[in-house]
């Protein structure tokens, strides 16, 4: 991913860039953006490249990283949900639903 591709995720959601994958309102962060946000960071840094010119990258980075994190919490709450919602039916089954 290059530098442009940070665009994908900002705190208002999709603004554009290639490896970030669209899904309706909802993006997900995958681990190759991870690393292809941190390779780019990494390469600015080793290139010698000025604080202004890194940061940028670094600043990038650690938005994906958040992302993902949200993305993952998000995806753990609905599980969890779905789980108390279908626990809660075989204990208390409705009128009907039985045999």
């Amino acid at each position: 991913m290059k530098r442009a591709d940070f665009a994908c995720v900002t705190a208002a959601g999709r603004t554009g860039g290639t490896s970030c994958e669209s899904n309706g309102a909802r993006i997900g962060v995958t681990n190759a953006d991870i690393a292809a946000a941190k390779n780019d960071w990494l390469a600015a840094l080793d290139g010698d490249a000025s604080a202004s010119r890194v940061d940028g990258p670094q600043r990038g980075h650690g938005r994906l990283v958040q992302t993902h994190a949200q993305q993952i919490t998000v995806e753990l709450r609905a599980q969890n949900a779905q789980s108390l919602a279908a626990s809660h039916h075989a204990r208390h089954p409705r009128a009907g639903d039985g045999p």
